[in-house]
């Protein structure tokens, strides 16, 4: 049996004997688990099977949720001891969870860890910039919006802010025109409407140092293509494929690609195109995927003849060419539009039931409505990521006969998916005309002409 507690679970254990040399007054060890950090609306899962009693056993555990704005959430049990259990993040900021633990000798024990919850939708930026440097060029980022609206962007050259523009809402892809200094370190910061910030560097090539092929994304060589696609694929011939969005290996001007092997999820991927096979439109699936790129890549580097001569240097250096293997990956999230079916359960003159069954694993939806022939009926939301049930809504005035009725759902990600049913109505009777129409001037009489009401 499950007992509540306010803003608490606590599902009670079968008490096990402690070992008879147990030492009295040793409490038990609370592991309420690692911080999190999760996208809004998201299910929190939360494991406390790490906790243990030294000298017995655990007999309860007790999850209590603080929300960002002060108040407290019963979190569900996932295990019949209530040792995992989970809970959905609506609010934006920071959740405190305490795990509470009591051994079989009544003692008690406590850990603390946090939550904290982003916007959803892919909020983010990416910035590359052009091969040629010592030279005008145009620096290129690509922002995603998320939940909130784009606001602007301030682009930097080092610690030097170059510029700062408003951008559209729904964000896109903006060029900042500018003297590329070799071996500069450029980056762009985005904002948005709840003042958060995204950024991303980019460092044009050409200034000296070493380069590392297997280093981190943002370094050469590297896979560029985006990390969130959403929306129906072009095809789904071999696995999900969008036409727009391209991924594309990217070196700097001292490296090339000689050869190159594409894989997604593991399984061989061909299909590249572009010199050495550096471009792919991969298969994908819906959720998470990686998609990954096995390189032979080849780069000049200068090396010093040890007995130069600081006067002769040129003479005595030269230019090789090494070649590295390389793999590089790019992990993508496939969210597809909701998977909605809904029927009409029962209705009435005055009321209708729909049951509706809602499916969208990677970003739960964020509302659900009802119209009957255009006219809105009534809607709830957010749901969870599987959600089923049944909505009643008052039916609009009006509604005669045939009529069509949709319900239709919106993700945190703006995708939208629609039902159209039809219900039948009561007909139209000589009640139902509104008294004031026989007082109406003949010019508005007329427009009742093709309607049932001329009927009678």
């Amino acid at each position: 049996m499950l007992l509540l507690v306010a803003g608490a679970v606590v599902a009670p254990v079968s008490a096990a004997i402690a070992p008879a040399d147990a030492t009295a007054g040793e409490p038990p060890r609370a592991e309420a688990g690692l911080d999190q950090e999760v996208q809004r609306n998201a299910s929190v899962l939360l494991d406390g099977s790490q906790s243990f009693a030294p000298d017995g056993e655990i007999v309860e555990y007790v999850w209590y949720v603080t929300t960002p704005d002060g108040g407290t959430i019963t979190p569900d049990c996932d295990s019949a001891d209530c040792s995992l259990a989970s809970f959905q993040a609506p609010e934006l900021g920071e959740y405190e969870v305490l795990l509470a633990v009591e051994d079989d000798d009544g003692r008690r024990q406590t850990d603390t860890m946090y939550v904290t919850t982003v916007p959803r939708g892919g909020f983010g930026v990416e910035l590359t910039g052009p091969n040629a440097t010592a030279a005008e060029g145009n620096l290129t980022a690509t922002v995603a919006p998320g939940d909130a609206d784009v606001e602007n962007i301030t682009w930097y050259q080092g610690d030097r802010e170059l510029s700062n523009r408003t951008l559209p809402e729904n964000g896109g892809i903006f060029n900042r025109s500018t003297y590329v200094v070799p071996g500069t370190t450029y980056r762009a910061v985005v904002t948005n409407s709840w003042n958060q910030t995204v950024s991303d560097s980019w460092t044009a090539p050409g200034g000296g140092g070493t380069w590392t092929p297997s280093g981190p994304s943002g370094d050469y060589p590297r896979i560029e293509g985006p990390a969130l696609v959403t929306g129906a694929p072009d095809s789904t011939d071999g696995g999900w494929r969008y036409s727009s969005t391209p991924y594309v290996v990217r070196t700097n001007d001292r490296g090339s690609v000689t050869e190159s092997t594409w894989t997604v999820n593991g399984e061989s991927a061909p299909g590249g195109y572009f010199d050495s096979d550096t471009r792919l439109r991969p298969p994908l699936s819906p959720g998470p995927n990686i998609v990954s790129a096995n390189l032979e890549v080849t780069f000049s580097e200068t090396v010093a003849n040890a007995d130069h001569d600081a006067s002769n240097v040129s003479s005595q250096d030269y230019v090789q060419n090494v070649s590295e293997a390389s793999v590089l990956q790019r992990r993508v999230l496939v969210d597809p539009a909701p998977n909605l079916n809904a029927s009409v359960l029962s209705q009435g003159e005055e009321e209708i039931a729909i049951r509706y069954d809602v499916e969208d694993r990677y970003n739960p939806v964020e509302s659900l409505e009802v119209s009957i022939s255009g006219a809105q009926a009534g809607g709830t939301g957010p749901l969870d990521k599987d959600a089923e049930g049944i909505l009643t809504v008052p039916v609009p005035d009006g509604s005669y006969g045939s009529e069509s009725v949709t319900v239709s759902v919106v993700d945190g990600r703006g995708q939208r998916s629609r039902v159209s049913i039809s219900a039948e109505f009561p007909e139209m009777t000589i009640g139902d005309v509104p008294e004031h129409i026989g007082d109406m001037p003949s010019d508005e009489s007329a427009h009742f002409g093709n309607s049932p009401v001329f009927a009678y």
